[in-house]
């Protein structure tokens, strides 16, 4: 079976807000695109893709502890149509009380609950976050501190 290949388009963040007609059309077309130049060290990138993957590796068990704070907000496991997404969710990134409540509930390793307050204050950054100006523009309503980590 042919094997379909696609270039992701590259959002330029350096150069927004004129990558923002760009960002809408991709998001709306496709969905899914790169972020280049967001001024996440690459280390801390590294670190949250490692304590990432290691929370997909978890027990069934242990991963739906992580309920529904909000509906649909919580562990989501694969699909066949998407057998490599699992979806976490931390009702407030932003808060420390939240993310430790998340981290406790999944059991974390020391190492997995040093990389989640690390990386996540730079995923909420007025800097770097998206998602207040697209989610308007693509018509859907936006709680801001709502945070699902796919």
């Amino acid at each position: 079976m042919p094997v379909e290949t696609i270039s992701l388009p590259l959002i330029d963040r350096a150069n927004f807000p004129a990558e923002l007609g760009k960002l809408t059309a991709t998001a709306t077309r496709l969905g899914c695109f790169r972020i280049v130049n967001h001024w996440i060290p690459v280390e801390l990138m590294t670190e949250a893709k490692a304590a990432a993957y290691s929370l997909s590796k978890l027990p069934h068990d242990t991963k739906i502890r992580n309920g529904d704070v909000i509906f649909g907000s919580g562990y989501r496991s694969s699909m066949p149509s998407f057998p490599l997404l699992q979806t976490f969710g931390i009702y407030d990134a932003s808060s420390t009380a939240d993310v430790r409540a998340f981290c406790s509930s999944m059991e974390a390793s020391p190492h997995q609950r040093c990389s989640c307050p690390h990386f996540l204050p730079f995923a909420l950054s007025p800097n770097f976050t998206l998602g207040g100006v697209l989610i308007p523009r693509l018509g859907m309503h936006h709680e801001a501190k709502h945070l699902r980590l796919h």
